[in-house]
């Protein structure tokens, strides 16, 4: 059925990033939430979607998928008034979870923030799964 098939979360951005290993004190701060954790770093959500040319600034998502190992993702920026692209991931195949059971895989990056000239951007995630479905998740942010 449809319902099991490829999704995205929302997209969080985040300028501050911990090792999940510290995760102790920081869980206990923020009771309410489920940590966004990827590849062993701990992604907290900023609540601003500005960043700064030298700021260092990340985005967080989860693809689900009933089997994982199919999905790719790009990662496109684009000018939020023309739509014209200003940096493209090109097709990557996601990480597997070692356990393999989990049907959804967190995912985070960089964000290119220092080959962006100062303006207002979208950042577009397109996952893609071995039958050729897709699902795309926006965000805007601003480089100041």
């Amino acid at each position: 059925s449809s319902d099991l098939g490829l999704a995205l979360s929302s997209v969080a951005l985040s300028r501050e990033t911990h090792p999940a290993a510290d995760l102790g004190l920081i869980s206990s701060l923020v009771q309410d939430r489920t940590p966004l954790i990827a590849e062993g770093t701990q992604f907290v959500p900023s609540g601003s979607s500005q960043f700064a040319k030298a700021d260092t600034g990340f985005f967080y998502v989860e693809f689900y998928d009933p089997n994982p190992a199919s999905v790719t993702a790009r990662v496109r920026v684009l000018d939020r008034k023309t739509g014209d692209p200003k940096w493209d991931s090109g097709v990557t195949k996601l990480p597997v979870p070692s356990s393999g059971a989990k049907a959804s895989i967190p995912a985070a990056a960089r964000l290119p923030l220092g080959s962006l000239a100062m303006g207002a951007y979208q950042l577009e995630i397109t996952a893609s799964d071995s039958v050729g479905k897709q699902v795309k998740r926006t965000v805007d942010f601003e480089v100041k």
